[in-house]
This record gives structure tokens, sequence and C-alpha cells, in this order.
């Protein structure tokens, strides 16, 4: 039998997942047994469990959008992996003791990578590499500004970023995250929403335009990065945790041509295919591998403790990630 978490009914999170046991998906010769090692608690699976995501699910349900594992049997036809691997999943039922997937649902991983982090890589880098490559073309030296930035998505911003040459104006806030940005290759950190003193502080330390913002909270901040990129400059919303639609001032749009573009990266994947999706991942892993980017975790809970989880994985002011450990 597997442990699972299943979405009962759209409702508070801490209240409507439970821990079930259910007989094993059926094994073939295409499939590989992954034991579960990590999975994270993402905002996308609050918002998911909660109703307010881009797709309602149908209850019951198993969920869980990240998780890693080690692969414990292979069926006969399956060539590239084998018994011992170490996998990042790309299913989105992780948050269980083990699970059956096909080759193409699995993307290897190195020996040496810790799977803690690896747990991790599917979402939140990702997203950080596709909105940094996959809309505008940006050289070095060129200034982006984001907010959010002390978030999971906003960290692995400033570290592409600094890999890339880009520079990086960072709102956030809390004073207690600004050093911490600053240690991992923050150009500019700044913790305010009023628009002239941050416009008064970047007046003297940014060289250049600003050609790309990123949003992740929504509502009033969204016409504010729209206010601070230059003319025709993008702005690009991937979050809401304002909990508020996006606002932007109509003279922004049809004075200044500024460009509002959503990001969901579920849709950009479903438009790549295995081998792109799987190249993408084996250019990211590195940065992990050589500790180029670490996600500090919070806390971590076994899974009979979801509630706790996912009550934790919703507080304000957590420095880091919630994350499952799925054998713990």
């Amino acid at each position: 039998m597997v442990k699972t978490a299943i979405l009962s009914k759209i409702g508070p999170a801490e209240e409507v997942v439970n821990i079930e046991s259910i007989s094993q998906s059926d094994f073939d010769d295409f499939s590989v047994l992954v034991k579960m090692q990590f999975a994270p608690i993402n905002p996308a699976d609050i918002l998911m469990i909660e109703g307010n995501y881009a797709s309602v699910p149908n209850c019951p349900t198993e969920v869980g959008i990240e998780g890693s594992g080690i692969i414990e049997e292979v069926g006969n036809k399956i060539t590239n992996f084998k018994v011992g691997d170490k996998v990042m999943c790309l299913s989105r039922t992780n948050w269980k003791t083990t699970q059956v997937l096909k080759e193409n649902e699995v993307v290897k991983l190195p020996e040496s990578i810790d799977l803690q982090q690896a747990a991790m890589l599917k979402v939140n880098l990702a997203s950080a590499y596709l909105m940094l490559t996959n809309f505008r073309k940006l050289s070095k030296g060129d200034w982006i500004i984001q907010n959010a930035s002390n978030s999971a998505v906003g960290k692995n911003i400033i570290y592409l970023s600094k890999s890339l040459g880009l520079k990086t104006i960072n709102l956030v806030r809390r004073d207690n995250v600004i050093d911490e940005l600053f240690d991992i290759g923050a150009d500019i950190v700044i913790n305010s929403d009023d628009i002239n003193v941050i416009k008064k502080q970047l007046h003297s330390k940014v060289d250049g335009p600003i050609s790309l913002g990123i949003d992740a909270v929504a509502g009033d901040a969204t016409n504010l990065l729209a206010s601070l990129v230059n003319e025709s400059g993008l702005v690009i919303n991937y979050g809401l945790l304002s909990g508020k639609p996006c606002t932007i001032d109509p003279l922004n749009i049809v004075f200044r041509s500024i460009v509002i573009e959503g990001f969901w990266l579920a849709k950009e994947m479903r438009s790549m295919d295995y081998m792109a999706i799987s190249t993408m991942y084996n250019n990211l892993i590195p940065f992990i591998t050589n500790k180029q980017i670490y996600v500090n975790v919070d806390k971590t809970f076994p899974l009979s403790k979801i509630s706790e989880a996912l009550k934790a994985a919703k507080s304000y002011g957590r420095n880091g990630k919630i994350q499952l450990d799925l054998q713990g």
C-alpha cells in the first residue's frame, strides 16, 4: 500500500488534505517505481487546494507539484534509468511514499545531488530561467527589477542573473532580508513600495534602462513595476501574492507602450517535448550540484503531519520553504 496526500474537497489547505493508504498503480515494462524522498509545499499547491488556481481540480485527487526520489524498480523496456538512480518527478502527485511513473515523467539527477534541493528544481528555478530567457533578449549589463525578491523564485532570479551578467533591482517588504539578498548577488535592494522613494534611490545607482520587470504580487505592485521599467519595457506577472487582480495605469500602456504578459510554468512546459524539458533541467542541475543556488528549508515535516505542514506553508515571515520528508 502507498500512503498519499488526498485533497478531499476545495477549502482551507490545512483542513481538506488528508493522508490515505491506496493500492500501488499498475507496473509494466515501460514503468519505473520511485521511492519518494522530499517534496516542497509551493504557493501554487496552496492556491490549487483552495480553489484559487488556474484550474479547479476534481476531488478527491492526489496532489503535490514537486518531488524527488530514488528509483526502486525499472520495467523490462526501460534503458535510460536503473535501480538506485536519483530522479526529479514531473508528475503532479508527488506527496506520497512511492509512485509508478513512465520514463518521460522523470528526469535523471547526478549521484552527488542533494535530494532536498533537487526537490525544488522543477518549479522555481525553471520559472526563473524561462522568465529571464524566453520573453526578452537580454544582454550582459542589462537591468531587471522584481518584487517578492526574497521568495524562492526571487532568489533564483538573483542567482541566475548573476551568472548571465544581468543586474537586479530587488523590492522587498522586510529589512531583515536585505543583507541576505546582497550576500547572494543582488545589486540593489529596496524596502519600499513608494515610487518616489524608489526612483530617488535608483537615480544614482542605475546606469542603464530597466527593460524587464518580474511581478509575483499583482494588485498595485504590477503598476509600480510598469512605472519603473523603461518605455516599451515588459512586465511579467507570475503570481498573485496580494490576492488582487493586476492593476495597470492606462498611461503606462497607451503612452509608454509597456507590455504586460503572464507566465505559468505548466503552460510553458506543455509546449515543450520531453527532450526540451530534460535538456533545460540538465542545464540547470549544475547550479545545484555546484552549490551556486541553494534554497533554504525553514522546516521539514513527515507526511503524517501534512496539516501542520500546510499551515506552516501559509504562514508569513518564514525563512525558507516548508518541505515534506516523504519517508520520515
